[in-house]
């Protein structure tokens, strides 16, 4: 599960929850599941939205306890290790510079 992307953690979750069956996921009556518009990890997919789902689905799973999902002891779920982090996509805008970062650490304006 390690090598997983986003698309194939949620899709392998929601085979999980539907005993393996991909007719099961294919016709998931559970439409108000955060995964359920990711179920199938096909076709155009917003990164942004997909990480909400995933951080949402979480957030369920754990009783609506933040802490909780940092603390989640469910290694082998396959979103697991996507519960708190965000797509490479959404993250770029909030990287800051090597220099505005070493700036900042040195106090210098």
């Amino acid at each position: 599960m390690k090598n997983m992307n986003r698309r194939y953690a949620i899709r392998a979750r929601c085979l999980d929850c539907s005993g393996f069956s991909k007719k099961e996921v294919r016709e998931c009556p559970i439409v108000d599941c955060s995964l359920f518009p990711f179920r199938m990890g096909t076709g155009k997919q917003d990164p942004e939205a997909r990480d909400r789902a995933l951080r949402s689905y979480c957030l369920e799973c754990m009783n609506d306890q933040p802490v909780e999902v940092s603390l989640c002891p469910s290694g082998d779920c396959p979103l697991y290790s996507f519960r708190q982090t965000r797509s490479a996509r959404s993250q770029k805008c909030r990287i800051p510079s090597t220099t505005a970062a070493n700036n900042v650490a040195e106090g210098v304006r």
